[in-house]
């Protein structure tokens, strides 16, 4: 059944045609479609979400029976931009989570980033569109990309206007891409392309997009490197949560445009979908739709349970959890006992599936809220003093790098590679910077002898024992305090001494939380 559609007059004079579904006092998911297609590319997840989401869906400018300029100024990104916020203003929308593919992700990418300004958008998923900074580079530097772009230079040459007004937007693709234009979808979803394409101020909107875009595609005998000036676009880190979806089968935009961008977005998740091409919310809806619902979903139950194991802030890794639970389940699998990460086995083991429930104790629950509410604290007081930070991390950290069933060297090797631990220990025992220099057996010398002389201790692994871990920090505060010619007790000191009396400070209340998230 067609998607009802309703016309959308904007304050610039754009007219846009807009899918509505969904209650109106829900959450609104605002979806952006790209080249060639139209808002039906989404019917697949507007059936899925519009039951609890108001899913909103509009024909972009250019496209189908919206506003078509003939004019390439038109179609510059700040206007398409500006399109979404001001549809959202019709609709009275004020906040919202944007999904894009192609060119609406594109869009959607500057719609994040101007809505981490203005605070109108909650989160972003992209699909199979590329960064901003990340896509440029590649079209100097990556030959696999150039080359999957140069239909770009076609798209942008009006020698083609001529054919496209005449035959419409099918007969220059079938031109640009030498006739190969299967497609696995519904006969009736081919109909509708088919007929769009046909409408000739439609086909010059939509080329208008590349010919506006400040993209530059070089021919492939160029060179393949960065110009001597290149500067990147001036953007900041995008600090909402994201989810990248990637067809990894993409001829168009190969997997190349995921590398690096972790360090572009704050809390990213990216889920690749293999064996699929560029149309990802159709030619894979299941999986699309999947990764949508663990993104959308209440996460305050993860977000606890990962605190309560020290990992805070990593509730956003849906797939790699997912991964370390599916391998958990495994008994074959070698995984876990190969990840060095013993917090997340910990996590894994206390959360196992079994028979398709996890079933956790009264004495696991009561033992998770005590380890959220430490957790908790140590990251709300770290945050304002960085030698409160260093003594938590120490405290939390140092049973597990000193270890009974490992010799003294091995665990002191453990010491001197975790930056923070090692740090401590420099202040507490005040060891020169200049010893950082000596290879790493002298350094462990020298650690193990003034650690078992200053602190009366006859093995390493003594560290561990509660009593002497209270010296260990004790003397680090004293020892910057005295370096720092502060005279009086330091506020993590203070704070220590709060945390060690803490334990079960209001842990009822905790697991109320958790019992009620649980059972919710």
């Amino acid at each position: 059944m067609p998607l009802q559609q309703k016309r959308v007059v904007l304050a610039n004079g754009i007219e846009l045609d807009v899918v509505d579904e969904g209650p109106r006092d829900a959450p609104v998911l605002i979806f952006l479609h790209g080249f060639p297609e139209s808002h039906r590319t989404w019917r697949n997840q507007i059936a899925r979400f519009s039951d609890r989401y108001r899913c909103i869906a509009p024909d972009q400018r250019g496209y189908r029976g919206s506003s078509k300029p003939q004019e390439v100024e038109a179609y510059t990104p700040d206007k398409l931009v500006g399109d979404v916020f001001l549809m959202a203003d019709s609709l009275g929308v004020e906040t919202f989570t944007i999904v894009g593919h192609d060119w609406g992700g594109a869009i959607a990418w500057g719609v994040a980033y101007a809505g981490m300004a203005n605070g109108r958008v909650t989160r972003a998923i992209i699909a199979n569109a590329p960064h901003p900074v990340i896509f440029p580079r590649l079209l100097y530097t990556n030959r696999q990309q150039r080359e999957a772009s140069q239909y770009f230079r076609e798209f942008r040459d009006p020698v083609n206007d001529t054919l496209v007004r005449k035959h419409g937007l099918g007969a220059l693709l079938m031109k640009v891409f030498t006739g190969d234009l299967t497609v696995t979808m519904e006969p009736e979803e081919q109909a509708a392309l088919l007929e769009d394409w046909s409408d000739p101020d439609a086909a010059i909107g939509m080329l208008n997009y590349y010919r506006a875009s400040p993209m530059e595609v070089l021919d492939l005998d160029a060179p393949y490197d960065l110009p001597a000036d290149y500067q990147d676009f001036p953007l900041p880190k995008l600090g909402m949560e994201t989810l990248v979806i990637w067809a990894m089968d993409d001829a168009a935009l190969p997997p190349a445009n995921l590398d690096g961008l972790d360090e572009k977005v704050e809390h990213l998740e990216i889920v690749q979908v293999p064996g699929c091409g560029h149309f990802v919310q159709w030619e894979a809806p299941e999986q699309f739709n999947s990764a949508m619902e663990d993104f959308l979903s209440d996460k305050r139950l993860l977000r606890i349970s990962l605190t309560a194991f020290d990992l805070g802030g990593e509730e956003w890794k849906v797939g790699y959890i997912r991964h370390v639970m599916d391998e958990q389940a495994d008994p074959d699998s070698t995984f876990l006992t190969r990840l060095n990460n013993q917090a997340y086995k910990d996590f894994a083991s206390t959360f196992a599936v079994s028979e398709g429930k996890i079933s956790l104790s009264a004495d696991t629950i009561s033992t998770l809220s005590d380890n959220f509410e430490l957790a908790s604290f140590r990251s709300a007081v770290g945050d304002v003093d960085n030698n409160m930070k260093l003594s938590l991390n120490f405290q939390a950290k140092i049973g597990d790098l000193v270890r009974e069933e490992s010799s003294d060297s091995a665990n002191l090797y453990r010491i001197l590679g975790d930056v923070p631990t090692r740090t401590v220990f420099e202040t507490a025992l005040n060891l020169p910077t200049s010893w950082q220099q000596l290879d790493v057996d002298q350094q462990a010398d020298i650690l193990k002898e003034r650690v078992l002389s200053v602190f009366s201790i006859s093995k390493i692994t003594d560290l561990a024992n509660e009593d002497v871990m209270d010296k260990v920090i004790q003397r680090f505060h004293t020892m910057d305090s005295i370096a720092n010619g502060q005279s009086s007790l330091s506020s993590g000191s203070v704070a220590l001494t709060l945390l060690n009396n803490a334990a079960g400070f209001g842990s009822t209340a905790s697991q109320n939380l958790f019992l009620s998230i649980v059972s919710s």
